[in-house]
């Protein structure tokens, strides 16, 4: 077994100050903390890659807690090099909890199902080499750098890498969520933006690529499903029935009217909406569709950003309104009227693409590139 290049403690206590912003040294007002503290994770994998890097977990069965294997040696000191594991013994051919538990942390941050069960997927991950995990931290650094300098004293970040939403004051999180992004061919585009609005009890007016693409095929076969869920179409303003048309005389081509669904429990934007007009035509809101977020991977939506908890995000940003406490937006919600509330304050919004940064706890993480906008970034800085 080599010797560690560097202590894992030293390093990453280092990376938890400039994660918090204190004074580890003289920063660089140009580039924002996110990007110091990937930095700091850079070095620390630089001494791995300098050290010879991590051993290989060979191919085979599954591994599981109780298995005696030389393959389990293998894993325990792959995960004592990246930081996962770190017991005193790495010798051992037993999978024991101490293992475990080094297992699940590691799946934990590279976005695998955390449950110590070492299968072909984390075994491929396992055996990415340091070298290829560098390029990763290059590629994203690259990203914070093209971001603001200052994200602002207080926004709302969102990762769709992480599938992730954090509403950040200063260097503390106060505010965490999962997300639901956008499928690989309807991806959510990377820019910022500020959130303006909160509508809640939203109408869904239907994209043409949708209503055109999706809605008109199942409305020729009939539209008693999508009368009892709230559509209607809109015709110089007003709306009119859903089954008021012969779908059938529109096959082919594109719909000379808009579709819409009122606001109600079956509305796809759920109960509430935010929004900060932009080109994209892309919005943070709710769904009706909440079981996904128990999912690892959340790319399930058309491009828009759907919130784990939105009444949540919607307290916070209203607070400073002053007339809009949890109990008023509850009420709101409850009453199913159309209402829009301005945000005395605009929040800044940064939809950011970051498959890899250094956590709060001072470790890297690292995600599935699921758009394959590392590879394109790769090329454009000749990585």
């Amino acid at each position: 077994m080599r010797k560690r290049v560097t202590t894992l403690e030293g390093i990453l206590a280092f990376g938890l100050l400039i994660a918090v912003g204190l004074p580890a040294h003289a920063q660089d007002g140009s580039k924002n903390r996110f990007f110091k503290g990937l930095s700091t994770g850079l070095e620390f994998y630089r001494q791995i890659e300098a050290s010879g890097g991590w051993p290989s977990v060979p191919a085979g069965d599954t591994l599981k807690p109780g298995l005696n294997h030389p393959r389990v040696t293998a894993l325990r000191q792959r995960l004592s090099i990246s930081g996962d594991y770190i017991g005193a013994e790495t010798d051992s051919p037993v999978y024991d909890e101490e293992l475990k538990q080094a297992v699940i942390a590691y799946q934990d941050r590279n976005g695998q199902e955390p449950d110590g069960v070492v299968g072909k997927s984390t075994i491929a991950s396992l055996n990415i080499p340091v070298t290829s995990r560098i390029k990763q931290m290059k590629i994203n650094l690259e990203r914070w750098r093209r971001m603001p300098a200052s994200l602002g004293k207080k926004f709302v970040l969102v990762n769709m890498a992480g599938f992730e939403l954090e509403a950040i004051e200063g260097h503390k999180t106060v505010l965490e969520m999962r997300v639901v992004v956008g499928k690989a061919y309807h991806d959510t585009p990377m820019f910022s933006d500020t959130i303006r609005t909160i509508e809640i009890n939203p109408y869904w007016n239907v994209p043409p690529s949708i209503a055109n693409g999706e809605l008109l095929p199942s409305y020729v076969k009939g539209t008693a499903k999508a009368a009892e869920q709230g559509f209607e179409i809109m015709r110089g303003g007003k709306p009119v029935a859903i089954d008021s048309v012969d779908w059938s005389s529109h096959i082919g081509k594109t719909l000379p009217f808009n579709i819409r669904q009122r606001p109600g429990p079956t509305n796809a934007l759920g109960d509430m909406k935010f929004l900060f007009p932009n080109k994209h035509n892309v919005y943070l809101h709710d769904t009706n569709a909440r079981s996904l977020f128990a999912k690892t991977v959340r790319a399930f939506s058309h491009g828009c950003v759907r919130l784990q908890k939105p009444r949540e995000l919607a307290t916070y940003l209203l607070q400073v309104n002053g007339d809009w406490p949890r109990e008023r937006i509850d009420q709101v919600v409850a009453s199913g009227i159309n209402t829009t509330a301005k945000l005395a304050a605009p929040m800044p919004v940064h939809l950011a693409y970051m498959t890899a940064w250094l956590d709060r706890k001072g470790f890297v993480q690292f995600r599935p590139d699921i758009y394959g906008r590392d590879a394109k970034l790769a090329k454009e800085l000749n990585l």
